[in-house]
């Protein structure tokens, strides 16, 4: 413990646009698997932690301020796999925390005045599972793209791919022909090729998400990963059922039953409807709610 505590510096929680990055500073880096192991040996920790496990964590990690400049957490995250990085606190932006409790909370978007989903978008930046842009904005009213649903799916659920072994390194366009492989959204994507979610392989990264498409992702992301249930169904009346995409139409049932969407006053589910930023926000709230990472507000 004290062996630890001497390798570790001044860290805080730091946050960037799309995806979490490694800093340019000196320091020692260690995956959080392997950190967290120190201290919950068995079984192995998910990719994804809990407030109390985290708080849990960090009080036993004792960080100490034995210098006047205060030792705070720093989470960084690839899009593979969260690591702990030691750095200098003045080396990184304090953007937000995912430790519940702690004093370091993520600035509050300004663009969220009149938006229904204001409170629920604010409990999921809480979580850290949706970011906005690097001027603090959220952009409400910008369109979902598939890219972005996946990216969400992937981080709400800590979906990885830890466990396998490839031969070669696998590539989003490997699975998917229309992604890039160099552009932000690439790892979440080759996660999403290798967790079962039913992606259809024409997927088009930068197209819009539609409410049945984010929804049917949530309910196979958050059912793969134990977290959404399984359970039979009585079906309700849908009025536009013979627009629902092909293969949907049992996640639409389930997507109702569980919350993520509602019918229309017409009793229409409107499955192909694009989302806004905002809207979504609505759909990942439910079922953030439904898995347990979120409390209601």
């Amino acid at each position: 413990m004290l062996q630890f505590e001497r390798q570790i510096d001044h860290i805080e929680v730091s946050q960037f646009s799309h995806s979490f990055y490694t800093l340019p500073v000196s320091g020692r880096s260690t995956p959080i698997r392997q950190v967290l192991a120190l201290f919950y040996p068995a079984p192995a920790p998910p990719l994804r932690f809990s407030h109390t496990l985290l708080q849990h964590f960090f009080d036993r990690l004792r960080l100490k301020d034995n210098n006047a400049t205060t030792r705070r957490v720093l989470i960084m995250k690839t899009n593979i796999r969260k690591t702990l990085f030691a750095a200098p606190a003045a080396a990184v932006i304090l953007l937000s925390s995912f430790a519940g409790g702690q004093a370091y909370a993520a600035p509050a978007f300004g663009d969220l005045k009149g938006i229904a989903q204001a409170p629920q978008i604010a409990a999921l930046q809480e979580a850290g599972i949706i970011r906005g842009a690097q001027d603090g904005k959220f952009d409400p009213q910008g369109t979902l793209t598939n890219a972005q649903a996946i990216q969400l799916a992937v981080d709400l659920y800590g979906l990885n791919i830890d466990n396998l072994n490839f031969v070669k390194k696998p590539e989003a366009s490997d699975s998917f022909p229309k992604a890039d492989d160099d552009a932000w959204y690439a790892d979440a994507l080759i996660i999403a090729a290798y967790s079962d979610l039913n992606l259809p392989r024409d997927l088009d990264p930068s197209a819009p998400a539609t409410r049945a498409s984010l929804a049917s992702l949530l309910i196979a992301a958050g059912q793969n990963a134990g977290k959404l249930p399984v359970f039979r169904l009585i079906p309700v009346e849908i009025k536009d059922e013979a627009s629902i995409p092909d293969g949907m139409s049992g996640q639409m049932q389930t997507a109702l039953a569980l919350g993520l969407l509602k019918l229309d006053a017409k009793g229409d589910i409107r499955p192909n409807e694009p989302l806004t930023r905002a809207a979504a926000a609505e759909i990942v709230y439910q079922a953030a709610l439904k898995s347990h990472v979120v409390e209601e507000k």
